[in-house]
């Protein structure tokens, strides 16, 4: 249901996804891409992986990449692992939010 309305918000906001089911399909997905990826947004838990692992690993072949963190724990992330770049978005939220958040990520505000 997040995925979903991640995805009819930032399409609606104009933004181009790629958009995986999972960790692993994401880092297929970021293998496959010749241009750089601007910006992740991925749960701190996956099942298979942790959003922070994921986002190690597709920094390692789009370094440039900013994460959007985001998950329903009533507590941000520790910041270990962090980069500058990073963000966190606590669950649930809306729509209006998602979109500010992903602006303000991206550098767009």
């Amino acid at each position: 249901m997040v995925r979903g309305l991640l995805e009819l918000t930032l399409r609606r906001d104009g933004y181009l996804l790629h958009v995986a089911t999972d960790a692993d399909e994401a880092l297929s997905i970021s293998k496959q891409l010749q241009s750089t990826l601007a910006l992740l947004v991925t749960d701190i838990n996956l099942p298979q992986m942790g959003g922070r692992e994921l986002a190690e690993h597709i920094r390692a072949r789009h370094p440039l990449t900013k994460v959007l963190f985001i998950s329903g724990h009533l507590e941000e992330p520790s910041p270990t692992g962090a980069v500058n770049s990073d963000c966190f978005l606590q669950k649930p939220f809306t729509p209006s939010m998602l979109s500010a958040t992903v602006k303000a990520v991206l550098g767009k505000l």
